[in-house]
């Protein structure tokens, strides 16, 4: 590369990491919301310290990544990953930098996991592992490229990404395990970068997982769908079916009332008859000779 590059004006035209961060937002307010109205909701979202209890509860591994610990400090995250996601876009795909992402917050989990003992801490919850790991990464990806940063002029990647870290360090020592959390997540991107330089990119696995796992809840939702189309298809029949059979009942009856009507009216004929052979034609009433010549 040739010059130095304007970052702030560049991040504007990356709709991947910008994708991203408004996940990450989104879910985060929603999470905002549901602690607010469920206290113990925590205890469902948030880490454990202890791998057992993770067993118990395996979806906190990904929760905790989207639960907020603030405005500012969900601020500085968001900016944080937009500096260093829009700078990895120069090497990955969305698809690729959305597993990075979520790579780094398993790595960041199990290390927080495994020193929480020793940091006297029951739970951890943020995304700052996450995005330390899209740090590290875009780091290792891209040390030596120059930026043009607001106050600073020309400076080396490198030292925008570790004056990053240093503030997510600084902005977080009254959380405990946290820096163990930052730490790990750094460490699960710069394996992503250096594995990725090397030609193997892990990226992949978590693609087809999360694939595989969005194929699951469309195959539901499609068995749904069917399920509802035939319900509906067979209710139809059955109407349909009894709408038939009413018809018909309906044509007997009027059938049958009209083969009486005609039987009624045959037998007043013959009496009428009767009564002119017996009687005469003088003796019928104006109602008998009407019917007569009806």
């Amino acid at each position: 590369m040739t010059g130095a590059e304007n970052f702030f004006i560049d991040i504007k035209g990356k709709s991947a990491t910008n994708s991203l961060v408004s996940i990450i937002i989104v879910v985060s307010i929603v999470m905002f919301a549901v602690r607010s109205i469920f206290p113990m909701a925590d205890y469902y979202v948030a880490l454990p310290g202890s791998f057992l209890d993770t067993m118990m509860r395996p979806w906190t591994i990904v929760t905790h990544m989207f639960v907020s610990l603030g405005f500012v400090a969900t601020f500085m995250d968001i900016l944080a990953l937009s500096i260093a996601g829009s700078l990895m876009l120069r090497d990955l795909s969305g698809r690729q930098l959305t597993s990075l992402f979520f790579f780094s917050g398993i790595v960041a989990g199990v290390v927080f996991q495994m020193l929480s003992g020793v940091l006297n801490a029951q739970y951890i919850v943020g995304c700052h592992g996450a995005i330390a790991g899209v740090v590290a990464a875009s780091a290792t990806m891209n040390h030596s490229r120059k930026v043009l940063m607001p106050f600073f002029g020309t400076v080396k990647y490198l030292w925008v990404a570790i004056a990053i870290l240093l503030f997510m360090v600084v902005n977080r020592t009254q959380q405990p395990g946290a820096l163990a959390l930052i730490a790990g997540g750094a460490v699960g991107g710069y394996v992503f970068a250096m594995m990725f330089k090397n030609g193997t990119d892990i990226s992949k696995p978590i693609a087809y997982c999360a694939d595989k796992l969005m194929l699951l809840f469309e195959s539901k939702k499609k068995d749904t769908e069917q399920d509802t189309q035939q319900y509906h298809y067979a209710q139809n029949i059955v109407n349909n079916t009894v709408d038939d059979i009413t018809a018909d009942d309906s044509a007997q009856a009027r059938q049958s009332s009209e083969q009486a009507d005609t039987n009624d009216d045959s037998e007043d004929v013959r009496r009428i008859l009767n009564k002119i052979k017996t009687s005469g034609y003088d003796s019928l009433t104006d109602d008998e000779k009407r019917r007569i010549f009806k």
